[in-house]
């Protein structure tokens, strides 16, 4: 697949607590096709706003690991599709983040936060 875009979405619960966009890092060569630190990108939170569809997919991939939360890596293709790249379950945590997911965790705590329905394989795929 072309990828020309990539994401990071933090799920927790169902429900996107933070999102941002893989950048180049300046005055450093980018790999062609590993978005990593190392490989000359980085993460760029401030500025950037997921859609429903990226915070869906998101939640429907960390929940299909079985997992309460999670780091998921999007994919755009040149076609305009979503792919998961990958779900990061133990995530880098500094920040914006490390807040994000100590608000969310003290909301779930107090019993303010629940998790969010997602959408059924049929809503998904209604033909199976």
């Amino acid at each position: 697949e072309q990828i020309i875009d990539e994401f990071r979405i933090h799920s927790f619960l169902g429900r996107s607590i933070r999102a941002g966009k893989k950048v180049p890092r300046p005055e450093v060569g980018q790999h062609s096709w590993i978005r990593s630190y190392d490989g000359g990108w980085k993460l760029q939170y401030d500025g950037f706003e997921s859609t429903k569809e990226m915070r869906d997919l998101a939640a429907r991939a960390v929940e299909a690991l079985g997992l309460d939360f999670g780091a998921v890596d999007l994919g755009l293709t040149q076609d305009r599709r979503l792919l998961v790249l990958e779900v990061n379950r133990c995530p880098g945590l500094e920040g914006g983040t490390v807040s994000s997911y100590g608000s969310a965790i003290t909301k779930w705590c107090q019993g303010e936060l629940e998790r969010k329905a997602t959408r059924t394989r049929a809503e998904v795929h209604p033909t199976v």
